[in-house]
């Protein structure tokens, strides 16, 4: 049996955004972006939990489907039933109906999915943007959109939204949700999921990290065998160049002469053109050392923490796992590299640390990145440079997991 965890992660800032909102008076828009799984639809339920709202999840059909979808969570939002009680024969009646509904107070209106409901209705931008520009500013209405921050910032809706994009949780957010781990399990976990909402709920606190690094990473029933693979190519195409890429680069910062040899692409001009893509999804970074604008010197790393756990684990052992018998197989996969991995995300959070408590180190971080080059000695590296707003302050960091 495959273990959820139906709890709530994090995300106290984003909720006390939402909180200001609902507390003020008249009319208020609010966007909120992020990936699909990254948890928006949660969010929103958290928020909505003891308040008279609409709860409208739009769905891939056509505006007939959504019609009927959004009339039942009207519906439902009246009378506690989810049956054709209130019945939109356009888009416009709904939008109507619900600024008569603001007549009697405050009106918490969401549209999950926005960008499916859009390609579902014709003209519903410009019909948003009328309703948003001259009849919802005259109620009381908290209206919530929600979709990918690409589709969101190609719309034009005729005013500023308060707008919210989620990322994954941070490591501090992770852990306060996880206080039965120790500290060296916090970090193992979170070099897994990279605080991934989606993958964090499956993540049972009444088993080891090691138990569940099994269920979760080492069957194929897991939510992790395939999850990365299967987020990266709902963008693109090609799953075996990416694929070969991404173990090119699994080690680390890597340089494109390194990610040439491993690939079979045969040219940097080849190898630049897949890792833009990647780069673009958010999979992949390219960092050059710190004040330094030389892209030749830049190195590619997997930036995304889930799909690093993913290739160098899971993507090569993919048949040993589909047969796996009673064998050990996190002794045989993972035990190995997991130290190595781990380092270069115990990198990640003490960044996040910087970011999260400059009062402790008596800086204002501004830009934070990290050198490397030709020292006194050879080869040099240093894992973080932190320089302060104003410019006048460097700190250097030597990051080291035991």
């Amino acid at each position: 049996m495959i273990y959820q965890n139906n709890t709530f992660f994090g995300r106290e800032d984003e909720l006390s955004v939402l909180e200001k909102c609902y507390a003020s008076n008249g009319f208020q828009f609010i966007t909120i972006t992020g990936r699909d799984g990254i948890g928006k639809t949660a969010l929103l339920r958290e928020f909505c939990k003891g308040k008279k709202a609409i709860l409208f999840s739009a769905i891939k059909s056509d505006a007939v489907n959504n019609l009927k979808a959004l009339s039942r969570a009207v519906s439902k939002s009246l009378y506690k039933e989810v049956r054709d009680l209130v019945t939109f024969k356009s888009m416009d009646s709904a939008l109507e109906f619900i600024h008569r509904l603001a007549e009697k107070g405050r009106e918490v209106v969401v549209i999950d999915n926005y960008d499916d409901l859009v390609s579902s209705i014709e003209g519903l931008p410009e019909l948003i943007k009328t309703y948003l520009s001259h009849i919802f500013p005259k109620r009381n209405i908290m209206l919530i959109l929600t979709g990918s921050e690409q589709f969101m910032d190609s719309q034009t809706f005729g005013m500023d939204p308060v707008s919210i994009h989620l990322e994954n949780l941070s490591f501090s957010e992770m852990r306060d949700s996880f206080r039965t781990f120790q500290d060296y399990d916090l970090v193992t976990l979170y070099a897994m999921t990279g605080g991934d909402p989606n993958v964090l709920r499956h993540v049972d606190p009444d088993r080891s990290i090691r138990d569940n690094i099994d269920s979760l990473c080492l069957s194929s029933d897991g939510i992790m065998f395939d999850l990365p693979l299967r987020r990266m190519m709902s963008h693109l195409r090609s799953p075996e160049a990416y694929c070969s890429l991404l173990t090119a680069i699994s080690g680390g910062l890597t340089p494109m002469k390194d990610i040439v040899s491993r690939t079979s692409m045969g040219s940097s001009a080849a190898c630049s053109t897949y890792l833009s893509n990647l780069v673009d999804i958010g999979i992949v970074e390219k960092e050059v050392p710190f004040h330094e604008r030389n892209s030749r010197k830049g190195l590619y790393r997997i930036s995304d923490i889930p799909t690093a756990f993913w290739t160098r684990f899971i993507q090569g052992n993919q048949s040993l796992i589909e047969f796996r018998g009673d064998e050990d197989l996190y002794g045989k996969i993972v035990e190995k590299g997991l130290e190595q991995h781990m380092q270069q995300v115990f990198r990640e959070i003490c960044v996040m640390f910087i970011k999260e408590n400059p009062s402790l180190l008596d800086i204002d971080p501004g830009n934070i990145g990290r050198w490397w080059g030709q020292g006194d000695s050879g080869n040099e590296f240093i894992d973080i440079v932190v320089e302060s707003n104003d410019r006048m302050t460097t700190l250097f960091c030597d990051c080291r997991f035991r």
